[in-house]
């Protein structure tokens, strides 16, 4: 009776195995395939790493001509929006004077 009871728990036994394997693989191939678009995506960002660092090397001086001339304009603009005549005339007493007709009229 107990070599039944012994060979009844390694049936069971191999069943759950086979039956989490198929599961598992099951599972597997979902994730798998949810995760493809992200793992191409790095596997490109690895292969053109180095063209993007030579080219942030190459254009370093006029990234940062263009970050000051970006700066003006937008200055300019949030001065023109808001109001604000002041902020690129400088704020010396005639401009306070103006800018408190400006903002009068």
């Amino acid at each position: 009776m107990s070599e039944d009871l012994s060979y009844i728990c390694t049936v069971i036994r191999k069943i759950i195995n086979i039956v989490l394997i198929i599961l598992g693989v099951y599972f597997g191939i979902k994730l798998a395939i949810f995760y493809m678009p992200f793992l191409i995506a790095f596997v490109i960002s690895l292969i053109i790493e180095p063209a993007i660092r030579f080219f942030m090397n190459k254009t370093e001086s006029v990234a940062a001509r263009l970050k000051y001339i970006n700066k003006f304009y937008n200055n300019i603009y949030n001065s023109i929006c808001n109001n604000n005549w002041s902020s690129y005339m400088g704020n010396s007493f005639i401009n306070i004077r103006i800018n408190k007709f400006i903002a009068n009229a």
